[in-house]
C-alpha cells in the first residue's frame, strides 16, 4: 500500500470531490484550490502516524555530559536487577537501549505531552531508556514486491520487462491518525470524501485491490495550548520554502509524484510530475510567532499541465525546545 502522506492524501481529497458530484458552485475542487492562495488555506493535514504516537523530532544530538549523566543513571538502575554486573556489560547494554530507541520513527503521545516544555534528546530518552516508554510493537514495514510487465493489449507477460516497486505493508488492524484543520469542510463533507476513499482505495495499488480500510472521523484535535511554546513540531511533509524564514532542523528527500485521474490516462501526457524535495514529519522550526501552518504548496510542477499543484503546507505543534531561550 501506498504510504498516507500529507501530499498523497490531499490529492485524492481532490479527486474524490470531483468524482463524488456534490461539491458544486462554492465548495467545487476549483474554489477549493483556489483558496490555498488566499491569506489562510482551506485544509491542513497531516501524514498518518500510528495511533497514539508522533513522529520522533529531530533535534540537536545529546552533549558528551548529557549522555555521560544518562548512562549513569542506567547503571545505577541497572545495578539491582543485575545482581553485580560489570560497569562493561552495562555499558554495552547502554548503548544498546540507545541505539535500539535513536532508530525509532515515532514518539508516543505521553512521552511527548511529559516533555512537551523541555524537550531535547536527553529527556526523551532519559524516559524511554530508564521507564521502557511504550512503543509500537509492529511498525510499518517497506519492502521491495516484484511485478510482471503486462501488456494491455493482449493480456500476456511481457518478456524482459520484469521489475520491483516498494510497497508499505501495516500490521493487520492497526490504527492510523490523520490530523487536521479546516474552515472549508463540514463533518458530513469529510464523511463523504473518506468514505470514497476508504471504498474506492488508496494510493497506486487501488486498482488492483490495495489501500482499502474504515475510518472513524472524531472532532477535536488532542494538542492543546503551550503558552511558552519556542519552535513546532512538523506532521506533514512541508515545502522547504520555510528555510527561508526559520531555522529548522529537518531530514529531506525527493518525492516523485504523478498526476491522479483522469490526467493519468491521457494519450501523450506524462502522469509524473516534476519531482520535489520535501521536509519529512518530525522537523522542528525555531518560532515563537503563533501560526496555524507553515510552509506552502508546489506550483506549477508539471510539464504538460500548467496550473497542476503538489500539496506541502506543515501541520505545526508547538513545543519549547529545552536548550533554546
Amino acid at each position: 500500500m501506498t504510504p498516507l502522506e500529507s501530499d498523497t492524501v490531499f490529492g485524492h481529497i481532490c479527486w474524490a470531490m470531483e468524482y463524488l458530484g456534490i461539491f458544486t458552485g462554492d465548495k467545487n475542487v476549483s474554489r477549493f484550490l483556489e483558496k490555498f492562495n488566499g491569506p489562510e488555506p482551506p485544509l491542513i493535514i497531516s501524514n498518518a502516524f500510528p495511533e497514539g504516537y508522533l513522529p520522533f523530532p529531530l533535534l540537536p544530538p545529546m552533549s558528551k555530559d548529557e549522555k555521560k549523566e544518562l548512562e549513569n543513571e542506567f547503571k545505577e538502575k541497572m545495578k539491582d536487577q543485575t545482581g553485580g554486573e560489570s560497569n562493561r556489560g552495562m555499558k554495552l547494554e547502554f548503548e544498546h537501549c540507545l541505539k535500539r530507541y535513536s532508530r525509532h520513527k515515532f514518539v508516543s503521545l505521553d512521552t511527548f505531552f511529559k516533555h512537551r516544555h523541555q524537550v531535547s534528546y536527553f529527556h526523551l530518552y532519559r524516559d524511554m531508556v530508564l521507564d521502557r516508554f511504550p512503543l509500537p510493537l509492529h511498525e510499518p514495514q517497506t519492502a521491495n514486491v516484484d511485478h510482471n510487465a503486462i501488456d494491455r493489449i493482449s493480456g500476456r507477460v511481457l518478456e524482459g520487462m520484469f521489475f520491483s516497486s516498494p510497497a508499505t505493508f501495516y500490521p493487520p488492524q492497526m490504527t492510523l491518525c490523520i490530523y487536521l484543520k479546516t474552515d472549508f469542510f463540514t463533518p458530513g463533507d469529510l464523511q463523504a470524501i473518506f468514505g470514497y476513499i476508504g471504498a474506492n482505495g488508496f494510493g497506486a495499488d487501488k486498482t488492483t485491490g490495495h489501500g482499502r480500510f474504515d475510518y472513524e472521523l472524531i472532532e477535536g484535535l488532542p494538542f492543546g495550548q503551550v503558552n511558552d511554546f519556542n519552535a513546532y513540531l512538523l506532521l506533514s511533509n512541508t515545502n522547504p520554502s520555510i528555510l527561508d524564514r526559520h531555522a529548522v532542523y529537518y531530514s529531506a528527500r525527493t518525492k516523485f509524484g504523478r498526476v491522479g485521474g483522469e490526467y493519468s490516462m491521457l494519450a501523450g501526457k506524462s502522469p509524473l510530475k516534476n519531482p520535489v524535495v520535501i521536509l519529512e514529519p518530525g522537523a522542528i522550526v525555531k518560532s515563537g510567532e503563533p501560526v496555524e501552518y507553515l510552509g506552502e504548496n508546489f506550483h506549477d510542477i508539471h510539464p504538460q499541465f500548467p496550473g497542476i499543484c503538489h500539496y506541502g503546507i506543515g501541520f505545526p505543534v508547538p513545543l519549547r525546545l529545552y536548550h533554546e531561550t
